[in-house]
């Protein structure tokens, strides 16, 4: 599976409320439709597994599976416990950051990425928050790619791996 930041098959939105598109136009990727996913409930769809679940705030928390990978997209706000509020969960694999445009600060990131405690954590945004977090959590091997595959080799470690999407 290979993440970037161009392209979808999918559109993902965990705010609270039906997504948007700015242009007014219909959302295609490649002439097909998306699919947007903005509404809690279980969906599959190009052979990803995706479980979307409402929040404390209403927003959407989501976790996709692809090849038994587990990824993992947090609600825009903070969670005070995944284990209490989000028991659907389960094991997470990857886990995305977006520091940036969530409320979390960089404490509450650093607890959930603690508590959860992923195989990869992956900085999907670049920014003053970010850096910040990036340094909160001790993360000194942050490497930085344009896309990358995630795959099971890639975290076989014991060490969680960080990534950050340039």
């Amino acid at each position: 599976m290979q993440v970037s930041k161009k392209g979808a098959d999918i559109l993902l939105s965990t705010k609270a409320g039906k997504a948007s598109i700015s242009s007014g136009k219909a959302l295609t990727v490649e002439g097909e439709k998306t699919e947007i996913i903005d509404w809690p409930g279980e969906y599959e769809i190009s052979g990803f597994s995706v479980r979307t679940i409402s929040a404390p705030d209403k927003s959407l928390a989501i976790r996709v599976t692809l090849e038994g990978i587990r990824l993992f997209f947090p609600p825009t706000s903070p969670l005070a416990s995944a284990e209490e509020e989000l028991p659907e969960i389960g094991e997470i694999d990857v886990l995305f950051v977006c520091a940036e445009s969530s409320e979390w600060t960089k404490k509450d990131w650093k607890k959930f990425i603690e508590e959860v405690d992923p195989r990869m954590v992956v900085f999907g945004e670049t920014g003053e928050k970010t850096i910040a977090l990036q340094k909160e959590i001790g993360s000194e091997e942050i490497e930085s790619v344009e896309k990358t595959d995630i795959s099971h080799s890639k975290f076989s470690g014991e060490k969680t791996v960080f990534l950050s999407l340039s």
